[in-house]
């Protein structure tokens, strides 16, 4: 009966796709878990990661209830900088170069 509504995570996982669409990142990876998540992505031939957490969030006096509430507040950021990037402000390029680089 309710198979048409959709769950938070659904949701979430839609719009971080849609955002690295946006981003023309084909190549990525995510995951969240209890009290964490990560976004890991290809671009230009480089891999980097975002990650966020309930203890990161905390420190800065955010209160997040779970992982999942972690992926949204990545998938936000994302969205923002995909704004930011659509407006011509400042290219992707600019923006990873503060992101976790991981060696492949």
């Amino acid at each position: 009966m309710f198979k048409w509504m959709q769950t938070e995570q659904d949701i979430y996982e839609k719009k971080l796709k849609s955002v690295m669409k946006r981003l023309k990142i084909e190549d990525f990876n995510f995951n969240w878990n209890r009290d964490s998540c990560y976004i890991e992505f290809q671009y230009q031939e480089n891999s980097y990661r975002m990650e966020h957490s309930v203890q990161i969030a905390r420190e800065k006096g955010i209160i997040l209830r779970n992982g999942l509430y972690c992926l949204k507040e990545l998938v936000q950021s994302l969205e923002d900088l995909c704004r930011i990037i659509e407006r011509g402000t400042y290219k992707l390029e600019t923006w990873i170069s503060g992101f976790s680089r991981r060696d492949t």
